[in-house]
């Protein structure tokens, strides 16, 4: 008996990649053919679809919400918790919609998304928590540069145990792991400071806001 090893399936529907092997024995003059699948199948693409759409989501809304406390929280601003998960639900399902449906449709310069989601991070603010429009356009900008500084530290980190920012990017278990110890960091960030009561910049001083409730 001898095995034929073909090479991984590029798409199949319902089928993962995998490795595909044909089998060929011979018993007495007839020949046995043999097919073996090593891999595993999908019971349909859109479960599939699905699946991603809620794993993404499930990143997204945290990480609006996330980000919108700890610049809250850096800033001294006070605000209803009702208020701050609208905040994460809006901007969490704004953030997929942008990133993963409308540029992946439009032929859309890369880093557009990201100006767009600025601008939209200040009008939430504005609409949601009522902040004067310095105060909104500081949130934001402490919002950003906050996600920017902790995702180049774990970077570093990953990169330290030999995981370039290729495997991030085409690995998925990967990509949602570093997304996760992104946000992890600043929970652990945002909690030092509370514990502690400490506020890096009161931005009532520099806008003349009222903490707000």
């Amino acid at each position: 008996m001898f095995t034929l090893a073909t090479e991984r399936p590029r798409e199949m529907k319902g089928i993962e990649t995998g490795e595909l092997n044909l089998g060929f024995s011979k018993k007495n003059i007839f020949y046995t053919v043999t097919v073996e699948y090593r891999g595993s199948i999908n019971r349909s693409n859109k479960e599939l679809n699905m699946n991603a759409i809620f794993l993404k989501l499930l990143y997204y809304i945290p990480e609006g919400l996330i980000l919108c406390l700890a610049s809250f929280t850096f800033l001294g601003i006070k605000a209803k918790n009702k208020s701050i998960l609208i905040f994460g639900f809006s901007f969490g399902l704004s953030t997929f919609l942008l990133r993963d449906l409308v540029f992946n449709l439009l032929p859309l310069p890369l880093g557009l998304h990201t100006m767009i989601l600025f601008l939209l991070n200040i009008i939430f603010l504005l609409v949601i928590f009522k902040l004067p429009f310095l105060a909104a356009v500081i949130c934001d900008l402490v919002s950003f540069f906050t996600i920017i500084l902790v995702e180049i530290v774990i970077l570093n980190l990953f990169s330290f145990v030999g995981i370039s920012m290729a495997h991030i990017i085409n690995s998925g278990a990967i990509s949602y792991l570093y997304g996760w110890l992104n946000l992890l960091v600043i929970i652990v960030i945002v909690y030092l400071l509370k514990k502690r009561k400490i506020v890096l910049l009161p931005i009532s001083k520099l806008t003349g806001m009222n903490s707000h409730e």
